[in-house]
């Protein structure tokens, strides 16, 4: 039974996971993660019999090894989307005025293949260019390196599109060499460090990812506050949980 249903939940998220990378590639290795845990899902239910053959008396036991990780998958995702879901609300509360001394953290997020913001990374910079026009005064970090698939860096795309949006230029502070979530707060840090005045820090991303940049900004230290930028593509949002929550596990095993 908990083979049965968890297995299943198991298979529709990677599965999920896994047909978005062919239309939103986001590189080998999560193509590969995908496309393993599905299969070491998936195999075992069709050749049960020749596995069984095959494995003997160590059989039972790799059974409840995995029933019991499917279970804790189930449970831990479960809880994940909760948490996640109870602070979507983030994203729907208009930016306020922050006050003097206000620096915004922007999170990058891959760039489409002209070098112009993906509609996540445009949503997390209308956010933030609201943020902005409500904040005189404010400066913003745009935070995002080069990717080995995009043609230049996520800050200098984003540094463009907040101009664009009518932002003045010596209000955007560029971060170019971040390639995680991690090294967005490492070096956004070690900017704020040599600015005078600051009063507020405040971090931007998309309402997904916020959860994860309170645990990392808490890691480095920072005491920030956060402001989240919606969705874009509402068929997205279930595979991105997928992918939110394999980086929670990267987070916490590696620590990026």
């Amino acid at each position: 039974m908990i083979y049965a249903v968890c297995g299943s939940v198991a298979a529709v998220c990677f599965g999920a996971y896994l047909i978005k990378q062919f239309f939103y590639p986001e590189g080998r290795f999560p193509l590969f993660v995908a496309a393993a845990v599905l299969l070491a899902v998936v195999l075992p239910a069709l050749f049960r019999k020749p596995l069984r053959r095959l494995l003997g008396k160590a059989y039972p036991v790799l059974k409840v090894v995995m029933c019991a990780g499917l279970l804790f998958f189930t449970v831990s995702f479960a809880v994940l989307c909760a948490v996640i879901g109870v602070r979507a609300g983030e994203a729907r509360v208009p930016a306020p005025d922050y006050g003097e001394g206000t620096v915004f953290i922007v999170f990058g997020a891959k760039t489409e293949r002209d070098g112009r913001p993906s509609v996540v990374l445009a949503a997390r910079l209308d956010r933030a260019a609201e943020a902005m026009e409500n904040t005189p005064g404010s400066v913003c970090i745009v935070s995002g390196g080069q990717g080995s698939n995009e043609i230049r860096p996520e800050a200098d795309s984003m540094r463009d599109y907040l101009i664009s949006r009518g932002i003045s230029a010596d209000r955007i502070i560029t971060e170019p060499d971040s390639h995680n979530t991690a090294e967005n707060i490492r070096n956004s840090v070690k900017l704020i460090g040599n600015m005078d005045g600051v009063r507020r820090v405040v971090c931007i991303s998309t309402f997904t990812h916020v959860g994860r940049i309170r645990i990392l900004a808490g890691r480095e230290g920072l005491e920030a506050e956060y402001l989240a930028s919606p969705f874009p593509k509402k068929e997205l949002i279930f595979p991105n949980l997928v992918r939110e929550y394999l980086s929670y596990a990267r987070t916490y095993l590696i620590g990026y």
